[in-house]
């Protein structure tokens, strides 16, 4: 008589008849890392139960465990993987993109199913709606890209595929910097609002700082005559700013070094603090902004990154060269050596045209 499995063991019910069943280990889900195992119960006989095992253990994982996967699985599984390549304010920005814009329509949606006439829709109503439509469909892709790779769906079946993407829409708009006049009106009626925004606002337009870096400003980056640009606040914290030529020397004058000390609080460390002496959320300046604009109506509205643009307009008396490095252009086309040569010089022709503007302002 043939020796019978070890795995497949008889056992009676209460109607006294004896019945075969069986569990055996099939080895890891590659999806989530958890042991799988398969298991039957019921059979009538011993061969019965015997070809129900060695079907289920032919088949292995893939057979036993079921692959369906929802959109918002794969999407945890990505966003646990994508933490390690991206620095975290990346990661705070786009998963909010894809818990506003992404999970309500798909996240409970099989991934391997989701419907292109659905996803069409959704662009439609995204380009509608939404700036950066382009970035979410990206996002979109990246994680349907890592379903394919976990086996979760097919490639070929990404309904962005078949989609139609609208355009970028070019609106004719004003240009979003200010002329010197314009500027000076705005910083007049700002430092009626808060002198604190308005100290704000004058340093990006003089120095070309981007808004997080000037949030992140410390007493121990400004001298009486620079500003070292080292750091850069985001929704998550203080981080190294987001390129190596960021990392730079600002020119100021006295004026601004001056308006900078208005601001100086005794053992706070932080410039523009908050009311407990610690950094502002990174929206804070918008709300500066939206007040300055909603008390004085007569001025023309421009973003905040406007002011970076409004500093580069008005440095017509610098090179383009000098105007990069200052601002911390990545696309500013030097080596290495040529940047440390001409930083000096730079920051002195910059500051001789801040000194210009600033007996107009």
């Amino acid at each position: 008589m043939p020796k019978r499995d070890k795995h497949i063991e008889a056992y009676k019910k209460k109607d006294g008849k004896t019945y075969y069943r069986y569990k055996t280990y099939l080895g890891l889900d590659p999806l989530t890392g958890k042991r799988v195992f398969a298991g039957k119960a019921g059979f009538t006989s011993y061969n019965d139960a015997k070809v129900s095992y060695d079907k289920a253990r032919a088949a292995g994982v893939t057979g036993s465990v079921s692959q369906k996967k929802t959109f918002g699985e794969v999407y945890k599984l990505w966003l646990e993987a994508h933490k390690l390549q991206v620095k975290p304010s990346t990661i705070a920005t786009q998963s909010d993109i894809v818990k506003n814009h992404i999970l309500p329509y798909f996240g409970t949606d099989d991934i391997s199913k989701i419907k292109p006439i659905k996803y069409q829709q959704w662009v439609i109503d995204l380009a509608k709606s939404y700036a950066a439509y382009r970035l979410t469909i990206s996002i979109f892709n990246q994680i349907y890209d890592y379903g394919v790779s976990l086996g979760a769906c097919d490639k070929l079946n990404n309904p962005n595929l078949m989609a139609s993407i609208p355009a970028v829409r070019r609106e004719k708009r004003m240009d979003n910097y200010y002329s010197q006049e314009e500027l000076a009106e705005f910083l007049e009626a700002a430092d009626k609002i808060s002198h604190k925004s308005y100290i704000y606002f004058r340093l990006l337009a003089l120095t070309g700082l981007r808004r997080s870096e000037a949030l992140a400003l410390t007493w121990s980056d400004v001298t009486p005559e620079t500003i070292a640009v080292t750091k850069t606040l985001t929704g998550v914290g203080v981080q190294t700013p987001k390129t190596r030529r960021s990392n730079r020397l600002v020119p100021i004058d006295d004026v601004m070094y001056n308006l900078l000390l208005d601001l100086k609080q005794p053992g706070v460390d932080v410039i523009f603090a908050n009311k407990f002496g610690a950094y502002h959320n990174i929206a804070a300046p918008r709300y500066w902004l939206q007040k300055i604009y909603q008390s004085n109506p007569q001025l023309r509205k421009i973003t905040i990154h406007g002011f970076r643009h409004t500093f580069a307009s008005l440095m017509t008396g610098a090179g383009l060269a000098d105007v990069q490095l200052i601002m911390g252009h990545s696309s500013a086309d030097m080596t290495i050596g040529t940047y440390t040569h001409q930083t000096d010089s730079s920051v002195n022709r910059i500051r001789e045209q801040v000194k210009k503007l600033e007996t107009d302002l």
